[in-house]
């Protein structure tokens, strides 16, 4: 899943990215996990399956949220920005690792939901 930019403004980008979220959800019938990289892309999610979960809330937790039948991650975008926020006070080794450990956990609960 992934956002498009539109504008200047993030919430350009949610508006445009429906159509293509929509679609997703809509031919993808065996779509069990939603992977969401970095904030722009938790928010819209949560706005489009109607709920109104906070980013920062399972950032942090490290845990999924159940929506529907969905299993939806929120973890730090790859990017620059997204990496040092997920740890401001590290080097880039460190925030490298921080989100591999965030990739791993990830992995296992996606072993324990959907009994890979």
């Amino acid at each position: 899943m992934y956002f498009l930019k539109a504008g200047g403004a993030l919430d350009d980008g949610i508006a445009a990215s429906q159509p293509i979220f929509d679609f997703v959800i809509r031919e993808m019938k065996s779509l069990k996990v939603i992977a969401c990289l970095g904030k722009v892309s938790f928010e819209g999610a949560m706005r489009f399956l109607g709920s109104n979960a906070d980013w920062i809330s399972y950032r942090y937790a490290q845990s999924p949220i159940i929506v529907d039948k969905y299993l939806v991650f929120g973890l730090a975008h790859p990017g620059y920005w997204g990496s040092y926020q997920r740890l401001p006070s590290g080097n880039q080794e460190e925030r490298f690792h921080a989100m591999k450990g965030d990739w791993r956990k990830m992995a296992r609960a996606l072993a324990k939901h959907t009994h890979c």
